[in-house]
């Protein structure tokens, strides 16, 4: 699955993060974050520490510190967003060229051909819009 619920709390630590970035210099608290998107805290706290690797967030130590953005969520897609992630975007395996296909890759199958047509769809879905667009989305 290419959103599970962990991607699912990404979204939503980033969301808290730009909506409370014009807070305490743009710091954010875990706690914050945890009470504000209905995420344990631990579940925050384990994600920011991944998101932090992957220099999508940037944290600052002490008691006024906290989180906050280093990306642009006005310049980055659901797609960069998942491959800063590190996320296998590939639908099956026979789409990904770092494993073998069964049918060895063969541009006459009709399922793998099927499964790049909806591959190709998934990408451009996944980039059409901008993370500020989707947090900032009104139901």
């Amino acid at each position: 699955m290419i959103i599970n619920k962990e991607e699912d709390y990404v979204l939503r630590i980033l969301r808290s993060l730009y909506l409370n970035s014009n807070l305490n210099n743009g710091l954010v608290s875990a706690k914050t974050i945890s009470e504000h998107e209905g995420v344990t805290k631990n579940e925050v706290l384990k994600i920011l520490s991944k998101l932090r690797v992957k220099n999508i967030v940037e944290s600052v130590k002490g008691n006024k510190g906290g989180y906050k953005l280093i990306i642009d969520v006005k310049k980055t897609t659901l797609l960069d967003l998942c491959n800063l992630m590190g996320k296998d975007l590939y639908i099956n395996d026979c789409l990904n060229p770092c494993n073998l296909c069964t049918n060895n890759n063969n541009d006459e199958c009709g399922v793998r051909k099927k499964l790049q047509r909806m591959q190709n769809i998934l990408f451009e879905e996944l980039a059409r819009d901008t993370l500020y667009e989707i947090i900032t989305m009104i139901n």
